[in-house]
């Protein structure tokens, strides 16, 4: 199981002028980054302040945030980053 920063980005070209069809659209989006918090495969989620932008770091396998992920294409692209922590990391470097 890996760790993975995703930054997400709402993408305008498929963003709905209208106000109604794209509150829809974010309730639904919404609705979904909660399921994923309540499996766990979200840890944390959140936005930049202009909230057209934001992160979320995903606990789980490739295919699991990949197969996520994909439920968001067309109106949010994301860019996929694997972390390690810091306790990870240490050991790496002896001393």
């Amino acid at each position: 199981m890996g760790r993975y920063l995703v930054l997400w980005e709402e993408e305008p070209a498929h963003t709905s002028a209208d106000p109604q069809q794209r509150l829809a659209m974010l309730n639904a989006a919404g609705q979904a980054v909660q399921k994923g918090m309540e499996t766990g495969l979200i840890k944390e989620f959140g936005s930049m302040l202009g909230l057209h932008k934001g992160f979320g770091l995903y606990e789980g396998s490739e295919a699991e945030v990949c197969a996520f992920l994909q439920q968001f294409a067309p109106w949010f692209r994301s860019e996929v980053h694997a972390v390690i922590s810091m306790a990870e990391l240490v050991p790496m470097f002896p001393e």
